[in-house]
């Protein structure tokens, strides 16, 4: 309750990090290049590994072994409902709340937006009015981040989807079209992979077409040809970020015309006006018609749209490859960055839950969470001073089930593979998979002195961290 305010300031990033995310950027751009420009440039895969951006939060490549719990009846959409399932999962796990090695640990929860305002309405109600365990400030809350790029991936779609599939050539809606899918209904949005995947194929066929407008080239084969060193790719890569992926540069462009277009839409305001004025008069009828903004404008100030929301669709979907990059690869300071720029890009989209829980998010990791785990012992019991070390999140806020490198995942997308697999387990009985509850899991985390401290939850998953060896770290 004393941790200062978070600031504008702590949203911006740092020249340190500004830099590190132009470089995450310009080596997105080169993996599209090289996974998708064709055979002719697979040969640099080797020089695009050996140059990959990293910060200095990254997680170590582990194992995290998964322990099945029974599902269990308990509707988690509730405040009591998610007090229920603590109480459950340590009697399933035989925890005694009451054991002083027990009150030794912090406890991670993790999971979608609604799981964590559900536990932090929990721990407003019971604040002043608990003490001990009961007052649950031994929870540290994390955002789960696949539901995070849900929202940024849906948001995205809604802001660059267009309101033509026909006439504006630049929109998500024409590329659709072009690839000859099913119509996409902005009331009722397909699945999560149908919106990604229309917004990478756009990426990847953009990042190409501006690749040959560097060199002003016809062709990818006639490109290859007169390119033949790493050096200049990465040139040419990041010429296609400054020039293309620029918000800058676009809003330069824009700032000839807001004073015409403002004073064009106040013109067109008052002869709507006047027009429905005339038209009340003569009883409803009016035969002239409308101008647009664009008509009212001159030539040399109406610019180019098209290119300027093309330049904004390049910067946000970038910012998603480069998100799902960093989350397989364990990248928790560039997750973090880009994190940073979705916090505003959320409000922008009409995501506001998303972004309040990133300001809860970032307010921790600047302000609350410090560099110890720290518990003062008192008559009755330990009371927690909880001010849980930045470095125990981001080093558990990613899962790898299967120990290989460039195959973490989100922890609620575990979540999701499992409740997918329990579904499809039971083909002897499918009268069944209507009915079957939501099972939790346990996932024991490689044994580490920052990695396995207390036990997590990920709704409607549970994560277990087994190691109590090194208990000095925590007194």
């Amino acid at each position: 309750m004393n941790a200062p305010l978070l600031k504008l300031e702590h949203l911006q990033l740092t020249e340190n990090e500004s830099q590190l995310m132009h470089d995450a950027l310009v080596h997105t751009i080169l993996s599209v290049i090289v996974r998708y420009g064709g055979e002719e440039f697979k040969h640099w895969k080797e020089e695009l590994d050996k140059n990959v951006p990293k910060s200095d939060d990254i997680i170590a490549v582990h194992k995290s072994k998964l322990h099945p719990l029974p599902s269990m009846e308990i509707d988690e959409n509730t405040i009591t409902g998610n007090i229920q399932i603590i109480e459950e999962i340590n009697a399933e796990l035989k925890l005694d709340p009451q054991n002083p090695e027990y009150q030794k640990y912090i406890k991670i929860i993790a999971g979608d937006q609604l799981t964590i305002a559900r536990q932090r309405e929990i721990t407003g109600i019971r604040l002043g009015h608990e003490v001990g365990l009961e007052m649950w400030k031994h929870f540290v809350l994390v955002t789960g981040l696949f539901h995070a790029k849900i929202a940024d991936t849906h948001g995205t779609l809604l802001t660059h989807f267009g309101i033509s599939s026909t006439c504006s050539p630049g929109s998500l809606a024409f590329h659709n079209t072009c690839l000859d899918r099913l119509p996409i209904v902005l009331t009722s949005l397909p699945s999560f992979r149908v919106c990604r995947n229309l917004i990478m194929v756009s990426l990847y066929m953009r990042i190409l077409h501006c690749l040959l407008l560097v060199l002003n080239e016809d062709s990818l084969e006639s490109y290859v040809q007169k390119v033949t060193t790493w050096t200049e790719i990465k040139d040419h890569a990041n010429e296609i970020l400054t020039k293309f992926a620029n918000a800058d540069r676009v809003q330069e462009l824009r700032e000839p015309r807001l004073a015409a277009e403002k004073r064009a839409e106040a013109k067109e305001k008052a002869n709507k006006k006047h027009k429905t004025t005339e038209a009340t008069s003569d009883g409803g009828f009016n035969n002239s018609s409308g101008t647009s903004t664009e008509d009212l404008l001159p030539t040399e100030l109406q610019g180019d749209m098209v290119f300027e929301n093309g330049c904004l669709f390049l910067r946000d979907a970038l910012l998603t490859r480069l998100f799902a990059d960093a989350i397989k690869s364990g990248d928790s300071g560039v997750v973090i960055l880009v994190l940073k720029h979705w916090v505003f890009s959320y409000w922008g989209n009409g995501r506001a839950k998303y972004a309040h829980e990133m300001l809860h998010l970032f307010h921790n990791l600047v302000n609350v969470w410090t560099k110890e785990i720290r518990y003062v012992p008192s008559e009755i019991q330990y009371q927690y001073l909880i001010r849980v070390c930045r470095k125990v999140v981001t080093q558990n806020w990613l899962l790898n089930p299967t120990g290989k490198p460039n195959a973490f995942v989100e922890i609620d997308l575990v979540q999701e593979h499992l409740n997918f697999w329990i579904k499809v387990s039971d083909l002897c009985a499918p009268h069944k998979i209507q009915s079957l509850p939501r099972t939790k899991r346990a996932i024991r985390l490689k044994e580490d002195p920052i990695r396995g401290i207390g036990w997590l939850l990920c709704h409607p998953v549970w994560i277990f961290y087994e190691d109590f060896q090194r208990k000095s770290m925590l007194s």
